[in-house]
Order: C-alpha cells, then structure tokens, then sequence
C-alpha cells in the first residue's frame, strides 16, 4: 500500500514500524469499524477482530462496513475483506464470537487492544484480560443518542462526565480493582425523541461513532510514537 502521504507526516521509519503492529479490535459496529478503517490506511498490518453479530438493515446509517450488499453477513466476514482491500497485504485473524470472560483464544502480543462494545460486564471482562497482560488498552464509551461530534473527548476513564456508561464502569472498575486507562466518551447529554419510548434501544447518527472510531485509531497511534520517542531519548 502507498504510504507517502503518510511519511510526509510522521518520516519514513516510524511509518515503517507501523507495519509491524498487532492490534486486537472487539467490536466491529460504528466505532470498530472506522477504527479498524483508520488503522489500515495508516499503516498496519496485523489485527485480530471480534464480533459476534451479522449487519442489519439498521446499520446503514453509521457503520462503515454495513452496505446492501453485507446484510446478512459477519461483519468479522466483511471487514476482513474491506481491510483486504484497501491493503492485499494486512494479515488478520478473525473470530466471529460474542465475548465473555473467555480469552484463551486471545495468546498473541498485542501492541493495542481496542474495545469498541456496548455490554459492560464483557468490557470489564475485557479490561481486566488487557491489565493482567499489560496491553495498552483504550475504549470507548456510549456514542447513542449523541447529536454533536465535536463535544467527543479524550479521558482516562475516572476522569469522564456526564457519559451514563462511564459513570457505571467508573464504579465497576473501582469495585474491581482495576487500574486507569484511557477512553474516548462524549460530554453530550443523551438526546432522544420523544418519537419512540423512554425503554428503546439508543438511537445513533452517521457523523458521531465514526468520529470516535478515529480518535481512538489517532490515541492508539499517538500512543506508539510517544513510546518510540521516549526510547530513542533514553537512548540518546
């Protein structure tokens, strides 16, 4: 794949590096998906995927890998082949799964886990599997009912407001015992119409989960050249 837009950026050694990457990415939907979108077209090329579900006419509206063609199909199925696409030479593992608190399966070194899912005791899950293996783990919080991209910040989870999610992870983790870790949540207060119940599931727009799928892609990233620059200081 061309990357010289992107070593007109970041040089041509930190975008060599980023080939060597392996990210473990657990959901798939509006946010996993730009997220995995981002990272491909920036440069890597080994990811683990997770999901559980198939697309549905009610994806279209957000996710980037829901089109007419996909419905019906395994959005693990799909995004291996979008990923394959855009870079022929990406190497992915995928397993069409609905996590638990089993992650046996999950034996690789990765270099970023990205939690992209909405059930809070598979994301504790998640977060605990991620410290005990001392990966740089990230998530995002709840991006439904949320009208305004730009009010979309970067946290450490017990530092969030306003997000209903984070306010019940921040007391889980707690609970837990679980270290801080960074996080991409909205300081919007949910929005919903009063067209549908109170007890509905959360409505979404096009413009907000695929935003916090890039953000995470640029923390992930920003994280690794962070990383890269502090070894070549202690080097030097």
């Amino acid at each position: 794949m061309d990357t010289i837009r992107t070593q007109m950026v970041i040089g041509r050694d930190a975008t060599s590096r980023l080939q060597d990457k392996h990210v473990l990415i657990f959901g798939l939907g509006g946010v996993g998906g730009a997220c995995l979108e981002a990272l491909v077209r920036l440069g890597v090329d080994h990811f683990t995927l997770v999901d559980g579900d198939v697309f549905d006419a009610s994806n279209l509206n957000r996710q980037i890998l829901a089109t007419e063609a996909s419905l019906g199909r395994s959005k693990v199925e799909v995004a291996k082949e979008r990923a394959l696409a855009i870079n022929p030479q990406v190497e992915l593992r995928g397993y069409s799964m609905v996590l638990k608190d089993d992650f046996s399966k999950f034996t690789d070194s990765y270099d970023g886990v990205v939690d992209c899912i909405d059930d809070v005791s598979a994301k504790l899950a998640l977060y605990a599997f991620a410290q005990e293996r001392d990966f740089f783990l990230l998530s995002s919080m709840g991006m439904g009912n949320k009208l305004h991209p730009e009010k979309i910040q970067i946290s450490s989870l017990y530092k969030t407001k306003v997000d209903p999610l984070a306010r019940s992870l921040r007391k889980k983790c707690k609970d837990a015992g679980l270290k801080d870790f960074p996080v991409v949540y909205s300081e919007e207060s949910p929005k919903r119409s009063e067209d549908f119940p109170k007890t509905s599931k959360p409505g979404s727009l096009s413009f907000v989960p695929p935003v916090a799928g890039y953000i995470l892609a640029s923390v992930l990233a920003n994280h690794w050249w962070a990383e890269e620059n502090r070894a070549d200081e202690s080097e030097g």
